[in-house]
């Protein structure tokens, strides 16, 4: 079975491998937290919160794993035409990619690596992700990964 689940790891793109084995390892993380606080203190209790999340983690990462071995997800590819930042700390907000069918605007929630203008990126989401439209433009808010190819 080990090998099963290596082959279906490998098998999909750098970005998704990363975000699958990063929850996992996490998960993982959190269990050996929770086993030296259980064995440091003699109280289970306070060993609760971090199974909680160490469940939480693995379960998410093999969900994850299992959607994306059975290719339920799109890989939308483009040029990064305009990176939109948030004022005072200059963090980035959006990435605005020209695609094939048109420009695509990417919402960013957490802290990715900044692409420059010319880049090639590729976004993985969700079969089921919600894409609206606005001004002519597709908006996506939610997706696996962001990965970037730079220019050398």
């Amino acid at each position: 079975m080990n090998k099963d689940i290596k082959k279906t790891i490998t098998k999909l793109p750098l970005a998704l491998q990363e975000l699958v084995l990063g929850r996992f390892g996490m998960g993982s993380a959190l269990g050996i937290l929770s086993l030296g606080i259980i064995l440091y203190t003699k109280m289970w209790i306070l060993g609760i919160p971090s199974l909680i999340l160490m469940f939480f983690m693995i379960v998410n990462s093999l969900h994850l794993l299992y959607n994306c071995s059975k290719d339920r997800y799109i890989a939308v590819t483009g040029k990064c035409v305009e990176v939109e930042r948030t004022g005072a700390k200059k963090r980035v907000k959006s990435l605005c990619m020209a695609t094939e069918d048109g420009v695509i605007r990417v919402f960013i929630s957490n802290r990715w690596r900044v692409p420059s203008v010319e880049n090639m990126i590729t976004v993985y989401l969700p079969e089921d992700a919600p894409v609206y439209e606005v001004d002519g433009r597709y908006c996506i808010y939610h997706f696996y990964a962001l990965e970037i190819n730079r220019k050398v």
